[in-house]
């Protein structure tokens, strides 16, 4: 019986070295078990402390993968705040690892920051540790994501987020800051539009306001003309009609020289071949020069 249980720890032992391809013990690590995790065999294990650890791979584990393992739990172990319940690390084929923890406690400045922490804490590690993952305060779920130097400025940040979750997706969540300047960017598109629209009514408007001005000045122009016929009467108080063509020569010859007086105006119209009475040209400065 006791030869068969030690046929079976060998096998059993071979089968997990096998597919670690390194013995972790080595490294400071006891293999106790194995569970499917994600169509992959995960391996768990505790370090020399007593810490739990599960290890994922899709290839055979490595020497530099089992260093970088013990590395980083060496860093993390260390830390005076953090206090780790458990530990899954998965090792990419570069060599990288994607590491969870689940903290037992991670208290700072009397926050307990685990009540904030419901995935736990994600990390990126290759020789340096990065985060990115997500804290849940006042139904906002906060990202935070960047480079770990220390742990007191890792745990500071995590502070921050906790006592002013509004102020920090302000001020450093990518994803809120995106999203401002979606909205900003759509305001702009917005009131570019209206903008444009604007310009259009402006310029319909300004076409209204062109044509209403041209009527008026024609409607003036008519009334003046109008006026001019009245006014021109005969010996017998007969009226005398007066063409828009005879007005419009007068009025043009006046604006270009407004120093031209009745007889010079008389004069001019004469060498252009217009016959148009002094009265009339009287009548026509009278009008529209307010020449009397």
């Amino acid at each position: 019986m006791k030869k068969r249980l030690l046929i079976l720890a060998a096998l059993f032992a071979g089968c997990v070295c096998g597919a670690f391809g390194l013995d972790l013990s080595t490294y400071g690590f006891q293999v106790t078990g194995t569970h499917q995790e994600n169509n992959m065999t995960a391996y768990d294990a505790k370090d020399a402390n007593g810490t739990a650890v599960s290890v994922l791979s899709a290839a055979a584990l490595t020497d530099a993968n089992a260093k970088s393992l013990r590395d980083l739990l060496g860093t993390l172990e260390g830390w005076k705040y953090l206090k780790i319940d458990h530990l899954r690390a998965k090792f990419n084929s570069d060599g990288s690892a994607d590491v969870v923890v689940m903290p037992s406690s991670f208290s700072y400045k009397n926050v307990e920051l685990t009540a904030y922490l419901p995935s736990g804490l994600q990390f990126s590690y290759n020789g340096s540790i990065a985060y990115d993952f997500r804290m849940l305060k006042d139904n906002l779920f906060l990202r935070l994501k960047g480079q770990v130097f220390d742990e007191n400025q890792f745990a500071e940040r995590l502070l921050s987020a906790v006592n002013d979750p509004i102020l920090y997706l302000q001020t450093t969540d990518p994803e809120y800051l995106q999203r401002r300047m979606d909205e900003l960017v759509a305001k702009v598109d917005t009131l570019s539009a209206q903008i444009v629209s604007l310009g259009a009514q402006i310029a319909s408007l300004g076409a209204q306001i062109a044509s209403l001005a041209a009527d008026h000045q024609k409607s003036d122009n008519s009334l003046k003309v109008a006026i001019v016929t009245l006014n021109n009467k005969g010996f017998f108080g007969n009226i005398m009609p007066v063409t828009t063509q005879e007005v419009d020569e007068i009025v043009t010859l006046k604006r270009a020289d407004p120093t031209l007086t009745r007889d010079q105006i008389a004069e001019r119209l004469k060498e252009k071949g217009v016959k148009v009475s002094g009265n009339v040209i009287s009548l026509v400065l009278g009008v529209y020069f307010n020449q009397f």
